[in-house]
């Protein structure tokens, strides 16, 4: 609790006196008054203190997170996907049939997809899961049977998996959702890929022997699959 120690140090605490204590505390435990505005008035400095620290972690972290305009859409409330558009890849954004026929634009988290079958098909074509420049050099434009190759020399690749697909089967399955992130050449960059098989061309579970041999394997997911010397 670094974050609650810094915020408590920021100026030196009052002693608590009696009167400051809730009324219904005094004394042996006795409630001495009902008077609930008397209370309110003398808060404790440590409630207060640790209040206002939340406060500013809450408007701290606001500046940081964003998310797009327009209502929440969990998975309950859609019927049918009929869209997947925007540009933030954490939170994209919908256009739904709701189970009352109507339609409805929103957005929803990245796992809510997991439980949106729907949504896995239109996410899979939308454009705004466009490679960055930088990924783009490290991952080329060729597709194999089994998804998209890495032809590329990381130090350091991490693979978190959204979804599900049939082994050796792409189509009619539902698409597969990776969070890829690479390092190395001095930078990182995280890519989301879609339609991805599991398959790894090197021997070795989790320690890939030639980098540029692999294709990108969900079997793996959550674990660094290779390390190399940075």
């Amino acid at each position: 609790m670094v974050w609650m120690k810094w915020c408590l140090s920021m100026q030196p605490m009052e002693p608590e006196s009696r009167s400051t204590l809730p009324l219904s505390i005094q004394g042996n435990g006795v409630p001495e008054s009902n008077d609930h505005e008397a209370e309110a008035a003398h808060p404790y400095p440590l409630f207060s203190r640790i209040g206002q620290c939340l406060g500013l972690r809450q408007k701290k972290s606001n500046c940081v997170l964003t998310k797009p305009p327009g209502d929440r859409l969990f998975p309950e409330d859609v019927g049918t996907v009929l869209n997947v558009y925007g540009e933030d890849i954490e939170y994209p954004r919908l256009r739904i049939l709701t189970h009352t026929g109507c339609i409805k634009d929103g957005y929803c988290n990245i796992d809510d997809l997991l439980l949106m079958p729907d949504a896995w098909v239109a996410y899979s074509q939308w454009d705004g899961r466009a490679l960055t420049p930088e990924i783009e050099r490290l991952i080329p434009k060729c597709h194999t049977w089994s998804g998209r190759k890495f032809i590329s020399d990381p130090t350091s690749v991490f693979v978190k998996a959204y979804g599900g697909v049939q082994r050796g089967k792409l189509n009619g399955a539902y698409p597969v959702l990776a969070l890829v992130t690479l390092a190395g050449n001095g930078h990182s960059e995280s890519v989301f890929l879609s339609s991805v098989h599991v398959f790894l061309e090197s021997e070795g579970v989790e320690k890939a022997i030639k980098p540029h041999d692999w294709e990108i394997l969900i079997d793996y997911w959550g674990k660094e699959i290779y390390a190399g010397a940075v």
